[in-house]
């Protein structure tokens, strides 16, 4: 046998254990992203969201026009992946969406766009975006966090403005009256990430951060027991 392939060999039995490491932190990691996604299913949330950034990006690829025969850039775009969590074979899953991103279409006619092209369950996407997933679970689970806590405002605004129009006609009201049951005044907001600097109760955004929506939270007031409540 020649010496490079006692090399060759020699450097395959030195993967054995690290291929062994790698299955058993595999293993472990799909058990708890199973775990995490019972969980959230459990949540019965309703939601679906999706990271920003991509997962997996893919490579550049182009097409070109031949209508013209000048070779032209018709399409730019990559095929990328996203982790996200929605509605997908049958059920609820923590999934990878692959979305088709142009950077350019149809020779500039039309404006940059994304395609959802296929969603799979992150269960059974291969291992490498498996892994890759390992670091943006976190940011799911932030984003789902936020993105349930708007909803909750937005769903808590409509049946407030909704009632305080039939219940409460030419009342003098300081802030928005909430009516549930008992009656509330908006007094103020709280941003999350500044949960020390208190806001008027018109702002829309926090002027530290610029944060809206689901991070600012709504400072309530009962009016018959003055109990504050931040929701």
């Amino acid at each position: 046998m020649k010496p490079e392939q006692d090399s060759a060999l020699a450097y395959l039995s030195s993967l054995k254990p690290l291929s062994q490491m790698l299955n058993t932190a595999s293993d472990a990691f799909t058990a708890r992203l199973k775990s995490i996604e019972e969980k959230l299913n459990g949540l019965a949330l309703g939601i679906e969201v999706m990271v920003n950034a991509p997962l997996v990006e893919g490579k550049l690829e182009e097409t070109y026009s031949d209508r013209d025969h000048d070779g032209a850039i018709e399409d730019r775009y990559r095929d990328n992946q996203y982790l996200a969590y929605g509605r997908a074979a049958g059920g609820w899953h923590i999934m990878v969406r692959t979305m088709r991103d142009y950077e350019y279409r149809a020779g500039g006619k039309l404006s940059p766009c994304t395609v959802m092209l296929n969603s799979i369950p992150l269960v059974d996407a291969t291992r490498n975006v498996r892994i890759a997933a390992a670091d943006m679970i976190d940011s799911l689970l932030f984003q789902l966090g936020d993105e349930a806590r708007q909803k909750v405002q937005q769903l808590t605004w409509a049946s407030v403005r909704s009632r305080a129009q039939h219940l409460v006609k030419g009342a003098s009201m300081e802030g928005d009256r909430l009516l549930q049951g008992t009656q509330e005044t908006l007094i103020g907001k709280r941003c999350d990430r500044h949960p020390d600097l208190e806001l008027p109760h018109h702002e829309q955004f926090c002027p530290e951060c610029g944060s809206t929506g689901g991070r600012l939270r709504l400072i309530l007031k009962d009016d018959v027991t003055g109990e504050v409540r931040i929701v």
